[in-house]
C-alpha cells in the first residue's frame, strides 16, 4: 500500500509536470514573413517565445539575429516537434545564421538562458534551392529519376544529408559526370542495385570536377552524401556513351569466356566493377599467330593459358594506343585474359593468323613452351639420374641442381637438346650430401633475325640425398 507521504509526493510532480506541458505546448507562434523585422522581450514572467517558418520548397534561411540580451538560447523544431537545429547562443550584438532546410514548417524558440531579461529582434529571408527533385530521396527505395543529358539541382539541408538519383544502363559503357558544388565538403559514390559500393568515395572541392567512370550493365545510384556536416547546394550533369562491347558480361571466369570467330575484330571494356575479359579459341592445328591490340587505358595485362590454366604467353602490360605480337601454339584450346592494371576504359583486338605487316608497336615471339616435372630419381655411389616426361614441340631441357632449396648455392645447370630426350645423370657428387633439383622446357624462335631461347617456368623442386 502506498504512503500518503509517497502519493503526495507524486501528485506535486504530476502538477508540475502537467504545468510545463502546457507552458511549452501552448505557445501561440508568430508567423514569420520574409524580409520583415520582428522584435520581442524576454522577461521573469515571458522566458520562450516562438516563431513559425513556412517553406514550400527546400532552400537556404538567412537569420539575422540581434540581441540585447546577455545570454539567450535560440533553437528550431520541425512539424513534428524534432530540434533540427539548436542550441545556439548568440553574444550581445548581431549575429548572422544560414540554414539549409528542406520544404516543411519550422518554428524558431527563443528562451531565457542564466536568468538574463531584455530585448532582441531579428530579420529572415530566403532563397530556393530550385532542386530538380522533391524529398525525401535519401534511400534507394525513394531515389529520384533523372535521364542522362538533363541537368540536376540539389540541396543537402541540416535535415536531409543524402541524396539518391536512379540510372539504368542499358550496356556496358562510360558515364561522363559533371560535378558543381556550392558546399565547402561533400562526398559522393555510386552503388549498384544491392547497395553495394562500385565507385568512391570521392571528395569533389567547390566548383566544377569531371570523372569518368566505366560501368557494365545495370542499375546504378549515384549518392551525394553530407560530409563534415557541410550543407548547401550543388548540381551535375551526366552522359552515358555504349562501349560497344563485342560480347554481353559476365566473361570473366573460364566457365564463362566469350567465343570469338578467329581472325575477327572483338571490342570489349574494362570497368570499375569488371577487372578482367576472358576469351576462348581452339585451334585443331599448331598456328602461326598475330595478335593486334588497341586500348585507350592506361595500362591493362595480357597473357594466354592452355586449358590446364598453365601461362603459355605473356605477361604483357600495353599502354595505351597500338600494339601487335606475334607468337606460335600448338593445337589445343587457349584463354586470352585481358586484365585492369591502372585505369578503365574501351580496348579492341583482333586475334589472326601471322602477318609480317605487325604494326606500329612491339613484336613478340616469348610465347612459352609447356613445362615439365620430374617424375622419378635415382641414386647410386655419387651420382643421381633425373628422369622427367617427354614434351612434344619443345627444343630441349634444362635441369639444374644446388645445394640449396633456393637454388643460390652449388648451382649447376645442364641442357639438354631433343624434345625425345627424357633422362639426365649427375656425376661426381658428394656422398650423404642433400641436392635440389628442378626442370624447365626450352624452345627456340627467331626475333628480327635472330635465335633465342624461350623458357617454360620451372618444374616443383625435388630433393635427394646422395648414397655413400
Amino acid at each position: 500500500m502506498k504512503s500518503k507521504s509517497s502519493t503526495f509526493i507524486f501528485s506535486i510532480f504530476l502538477a508540475f509536470a502537467l504545468l510545463f506541458a502546457v507552458k511549452i505546448t501552448g505557445f501561440s507562434a508568430t508567423t514569420v514573413n520574409w524580409g520583415n523585422n520582428y522584435r520581442g522581450y524576454i522577461s521573469n514572467s515571458t522566458s520562450s517565445q516562438s516563431y513559425q517558418f513556412n517553406l514550400s520548397s527546400a532552400g537556404r534561411v538567412t537569420l539575422t539575429f540581434n540581441s540585447q540580451l546577455s545570454s539567450v538560447r535560440v533553437y528550431m523544431n520541425n512539424a513534428s516537434g524534432d530540434r533540427i537545429w539548436g542550441y545556439q547562443y548568440p553574444n550581445e550584438g548581431s549575429t548572422i545564421y544560414t540554414l539549409d532546410l528542406i520544404k516543411g514548417t519550422y518554428t524558431l524558440y527563443v528562451e531565457e538562458y542564466w536568468s538574463a531579461t531584455g530585448a532582441y529582434d531579428f530579420t529572415a529571408s530566403f532563397v530556393s534551392a530550385g532542386e530538380s527533385f522533391s524529398e525525401a530521396n535519401n534511400s534507394i527505395t525513394y531515389a529520384s529519376s533523372p535521364s542522362f543529358g538533363t541537368k540536376v539541382n540539389g540541396q543537402l539541408a541540416i535535415n536531409d544529408d543524402k541524396d539518391y538519383y536512379k540510372y539504368d544502363i542499358s550496356s556496358s559503357g562510360r558515364i561522363t559526370l559533371t560535378f558543381n558544388s556550392q558546399l565547402s565538403s561533400v562526398r559522393i559514390c555510386i552503388v549498384d542495385a544491392s547497395g553495394e559500393r562500385v565507385w568512391g568515395y570521392q571528395y569533389p572541392n567547390e566548383g566544377s570536377t569531371a570523372y569518368k567512370i566505366d560501368l557494365v550493365k545495370g542499375r546504378y545510384y549515384l549518392v551525394v552524401e553530407e560530409y563534415w556536416s557541410a550543407t548547401g547546394t550543388y548540381n551535375y550533369a551526366t552522359m552515358f556513351s555504349s562501349a560497344g562491347e563485342s560480347f554481353t558480361e559476365p566473361n570473366n571466369t573460364v566457365t564463362y569466356a566469350s567465343v570469338p570467330g578467329f581472325g575477327s575484330t572483338v571490342k570489349g571494356q574494362l570497368a570499375v566493377n569488371d577487372d578482367v575479359d576472358i576469351y576462348k579459341y581452339t585451334f585443331s592445328t599448331a598456328k602461326k599467330l598475330t595478335l593486334q591490340y588497341n586500348s585507350n587505358i592506361k595500362e591493362t595485362k595480357m597473357y594466354i593459358t592452355d586449358a590446364s590454366g598453365e601461362t603459355v604467353w605473356g605477361n604483357e602490360y600495353p599502354e595505351e594506343g597500338n600494339h601487335s605480337y606475334d607468337f606460335e601454339l600448338e593445337a589445343g584450346t587457349y584463354y586470352l585474359y585481358i586484365e585492369k592494371y591502372s585505369g578503365e576504359g574501351n580496348y579492341a583486338f583482333n586475334l589472326g593468323n601471322f602477318s609480317e605487316k605487325t604494326g606500329n608497336t612491339s613484336a613478340s615471339q616469348n610465347i612459352k613452351p609447356k613445362k615439365t616435372q620430374i617424375a622419378q630419381i635415382t641414386r647410386n655411389k655419387k651420382k643421381i639420374v633425373v628422369i622427367w616426361k617427354a614434351k612434344p614441340s619443345v627444343s630441349g631441357y634444362q635441369v639444374q641442381c644446388a645445394t640449396n632449396k633456393k637454388f643460390k648455392k652449388g648451382v649447376k645447370t645442364y641442357t639438354i637438346k631433343g624434345a625425345s630426350k627424357t633422362k639426365k645423370k649427375i656425376k661426381k657428387l658428394k656422398a650423404k650430401k642433400k641436392y635440389f633439383l628442378r626442370i624447365r622446357t626450352y624452345k627456340k624462335t627467331t626475333v628480327n633475325g635472330k635465335t633465342k631461347k624461350i623458357f617454360s617456368k620451372w618444374s616443383k623442386v625435388k630433393v635427394v640425398k646422395v648414397k655413400k
